[in-house]
Parts: C-alpha cells; sequence; structure tokens
C-alpha cells in the first residue's frame, strides 16, 4: 500500500490513514463567502479551485439502489464523482468496520463487499482516491435524532470521512 499509518497530532492515539504527502489545505470561509461563485457552494473549498472537485460518494442502501444513482448523476454535474459503495443492503450497521473486504469494478464505479465505513476507507486506502469531499447517501429512510450516530450506515459513512480528516455529509 502507498499509505503510511501515523497518529495525528491531536490524538497520539487514533491511527491516521492518510498518505502524508500530497495532501492539499482545506481552507474555511464563512456562510458568506462559501455561498459565492468563486469559493463554490460549501464551506471548504480546495486552495486550488482550478480543477473540479472530486466527491467520493457512497450509501447504505447498495450500489443498487436507486437514491445513489440519482444523487451520482446530480453530482455529476457539478464535480468528478467516484462511487465506492456496498454490494448489498447494509442498513443501520453503524461504524462496523469488516476484517478484509473485497473491491471490485461496477458500472457505476466500485463495489465493496463490506459496509459503508469500508466503503471508506477502502475508497482512501486501496483505491488512493483524495476527496475534496465524501457524501454518503442519498438514503432511502430518513435518519431523524440523535439515535442515528452509532446506528445509521449513512451517517457512520460520514463519520468515517471526517475522522479521516475529510469534509463530509450525510445525505436522506
Amino acid at each position: 500500500s502507498n499509505t503510511s499509518r501515523y497518529t495525528t497530532p491531536d490524538n497520539p492515539s487514533v491511527p491516521d490513514i492518510r498518505p502524508p504527502v500530497g495532501r492539499t489545505e482545506l481552507k474555511r470561509f464563512t456562510p458568506a463567502q462559501s455561498m459565492s461563485p468563486a469559493t463554490g457552494c460549501g464551506l471548504f473549498a480546495r486552495a486550488a479551485p482550478s480543477r473540479p472537485m472530486e466527491v467520493l460518494l457512497t450509501n447504505d442502501d447498495g450500489i443498487s439502489a436507486t437514491g445513489i444513482r440519482a444523487l451520482y448523476e446530480s453530482l455529476s454535474t457539478l464535480a468528478d464523482v467516484t462511487v465506492v459503495a456496498p454490494r448489498e443492503d447494509q442498513s443501520a450497521v453503524g461504524r462496523q468496520l469488516s476484517g478484509r473486504v473485497t473491491v471490485g469494478e461496477h458500472d457505476l464505479g466500485h463495489v465493496v463487499d463490506g459496509t459503508p465505513t469500508d466503503c471508506v476507507v477502502a475508497g482512501v486506502q486501496a483505491l488512493s482516491l483524495d476527496p475534496d469531499l465524501v457524501v454518503a447517501g442519498c438514503n432511502r429512510g430518513a435518519n431523524l435524532g440523535h439515535y442515528v450516530l452509532g446506528r445509521s450506515g449513512t451517517v457512520s459513512a460520514a463519520v468515517e470521512a471526517a475522522f479521516l480528516g475529510l469534509p463530509a455529509m450525510a445525505v436522506s
């Protein structure tokens, strides 16, 4: 693997699996700046806006779900989108990680025999993606209330991306 394991400066007990080189710093914008055409629609943007935004798209309903295809088609008009999604429905698996996963090709992108959290990790580690944003969804059901943090595969994929230092959102 071309990624190395090292700990974060903030928490030496948490492994950071991001590649140590080639990482562009994220710049935080105020809400007013974030809505301007110069910075794009979002609170975070890459320092060099001269290239298309790269999005890693995953879900918990599986790669054959209608929602991920609709979100892929919508996001593709704005960004370069790479799909890394579970082969089967993985709803309500939380932040479960598998010991080993298989990553395969699919007409929409990449399919993983694992959980949504596995998909985010596989996208960054096995596929060496360096997305500007991770989007998890579009979920078949609603993710409402605080209880979803430990249960929802969609929300857990976004949480895993955040733990990897990547901006992320869950969409229901």
